[in-house]
């Protein structure tokens, strides 16, 4: 887990792991406290946890579909929609994209 903060206050976290068998990044939570948002907490953040993973060859996450401005910062960022469940992780029925990016082009 990595945390940014702000003036010493907490401004944003993610959480990460390396699948080891391709090797590829999957991140599981990016967060943003909405006072930070718009200010590089999210870039930065999205960054520290692809260099704590050298040699990982992409980078995969799980998004909720409702959640436009997430979907949009990503696709921004590189990232493309690469399938899409109906169920997502810790939710039933509520509906996901799975997003990736290949590190080549962080």
């Amino acid at each position: 887990m990595l945390v940014a903060c702000q003036d010493r206050v907490p401004a944003g976290l993610a959480m990460a792991q390396l699948d080891e068998e391709s090797p590829e990044i999957v991140l599981y939570m990016l967060y943003v406290h909405p006072q930070w948002q718009r200010q590089g907490v999210g870039l930065a953040l999205l960054r520290a946890v692809v260099a704590s993973f050298s040699g990982a060859k992409a980078i995969h996450l799980e998004v909720l579909k409702d959640n436009a401005a997430a979907i949009a910062w990503y696709k921004a960022e590189g990232f493309e929609v690469y399938g899409e469940t109906k169920n997502a992780t810790n939710t039933p029925n509520v509906a996901a994209l799975y997003m990736d990016k290949k590190l080549e082009r962080l």
